[in-house]
């Protein structure tokens, strides 16, 4: 089922690919390589010490203006993250929060995450905060963030409720040659990982 056009998929520079070739694989590392209409995309997976690295690589083989992105669409269970998750973003030395589902909005909601003195940690905390994932990005490979969250009961019943975050590169011109990467990290917080939230709040 991969790439899923348009909702929870990745682009290179304005291209969707629509199938991507194996092009290298262990017992911890998978490279997937497609053309594009301007180059050349990778996309590595890679997992060690229960980190799962996502990234995204893409080598410009003509001029172009763009970016890349990816949109990672997480199927979250209300039984286990609760209705009202919470979105904690790294700035600085703190932490912003980014509410999700808040009580009294609607189940749609979709709008910007705060990227400004980003640390290049955000974090995903349960609504009983027992249950965690971090989510890491290099700060300068980060332009812009987004998120919709969608926490409609969806059927058959416990297919969840989804949140997509979007990451993209800072939009700039390629010139033959160029580079961009995008590198995310993700991981499951054990018990004694998750911090006390209570006074980010």
């Amino acid at each position: 089922q991969y790439p899923i056009k348009g909702y929870g998929s990745d682009s290179f520079v304005g291209t969707e690919p629509d199938a991507f070739t194996v092009v290298r694989q262990d017992s911890a590392t998978a490279s997937l390589a497609a053309d594009t209409t301007n180059g050349q995309a990778e996309k590595t997976f890679s997992l060690q010490g229960g980190h799962l690295t996502v990234s995204l690589h893409f080598r410009a083989r003509a001029s172009a203006r763009g970016r890349i992105s990816t949109a990672p669409r997480l199927d979250i269970s209300p039984e286990v993250f609760g209705a009202y998750p919470k979105l904690f973003v790294g700035k600085g030395s703190g932490w912003q929060l980014v509410e999700l589902g808040k009580a009294g909005s609607m189940w749609y909601q979709a709008a910007a995450i705060p990227i400004e003195d980003f640390s290049g940690a955000m974090l995903l905390i349960a609504e009983k905060g027992d249950l965690g994932l971090e989510l890491r990005i290099p700060p300068k490979q980060l332009g812009e963030a987004s998120y919709m969250y969608d926490r409609y009961d969806f059927q058959p019943k416990g297919t969840g409720r989804l949140l997509e975050l979007t990451f993209a590169a800072p939009e700039r011109t390629f010139l033959p040659g160029d580079t961009q990467s995008l590198e995310v990290t993700y991981h499951i917080l054990e018990d004694n990982e998750i911090p006390d939230i209570s006074q980010w709040q």
